[in-house]
């Protein structure tokens, strides 16, 4: 059940695509923690958040049997639609937008390789990105953005921060976006890139407690530490 609001979400979750960013790694959501496949407490977290009425799950097409029977087997009922994914992110996210129906107001993207979202934090980014049409997380970093390879890190506020997910939309504005893309970009700027370039409104939220991404393949460990630590708090869903 959702909690009232004057919205009505959706969330298109990604899970590994055929394109160059997962070629030759192994798909780290099916990595199982107590039992449960990462991608099952990524479902979870944002069910709990209370936001959403479907979640559209776009994985690489070789793994759509197997997030079948995951979603059957944990009755992720939620899960409206799992479709294969495109060749790359941006590929990927239009297919996903395209299946959203027209019914919803908010959308949230996420990277299910990348992080596991606490609901508290969707929930404060979904109504964000309501209010004022885009809202991201963002978290510390404790280096210089010199020493940091990665496009999702920026100066906010005078510190450099990393952009985690979900990333969290007015439907109408992340279309926008993709039209704007198309329209007026080089199309190889990655999100983040099309994001600063689209002078649209975009709300910053530093979260107050870090969701564990994975950034290299080592990190994989530490995510799942920080998880079993939740999990030992009853902190997962």
């Amino acid at each position: 059940m959702i909690s009232s609001q004057p919205y009505v979400g959706a969330a298109i979750v990604m899970a590994g695509d055929p394109g160059s960013l997962w070629r030759g790694r192994s798909l780290r959501f099916v990595t199982p923690l107590d039992g449960k496949p990462l991608l099952v407490y990524t479902i979870d977290h944002l069910a709990a958040a209370r936001r959403f009425r479907e979640i559209i799950l776009l994985v690489h097409p070789d793994w759509v049997p197997y997030a079948v029977d995951v979603m059957d087997q944990w009755e992720l009922h939620i899960v409206r639609g799992i479709l294969p994914a495109g060749e790359d992110f941006w590929d990927t996210l239009e297919r996903g937008v395209k299946r959203v129906p027209g019914r919803y107001d908010c959308v949230a993207v996420l990277n299910a390789e990348r992080t596991v979202p606490l609901p508290e934090n969707v929930t404060e980014l979904m109504d964000s990105a309501w209010q004022h049409g885009a809202a991201l997380p963002i978290r510390s970093l404790p280096t210089e953005k010199g020493e940091v390879d990665d496009d999702s890190v920026m100066l906010y506020d005078g510190r450099h921060v990393g952009i985690q997910g979900p990333w969290c939309f007015r439907l109408d504005t992340l279309r926008e976006i993709l039209r704007i893309r198309t329209d007026r970009m080089p199309l190889e700027l990655d999100l983040f890139s099309v994001l600063r370039e689209s002078e649209l409104d975009i709300r910053y939220i530093l979260q107050s407690e870090a969701n564990p991404r994975v950034q290299v393949e080592d990190d994989l460990d530490r995510v799942l530490e920080v998880l079993k630590v939740r999990l030992r708090q009853g902190r997962l869903p």
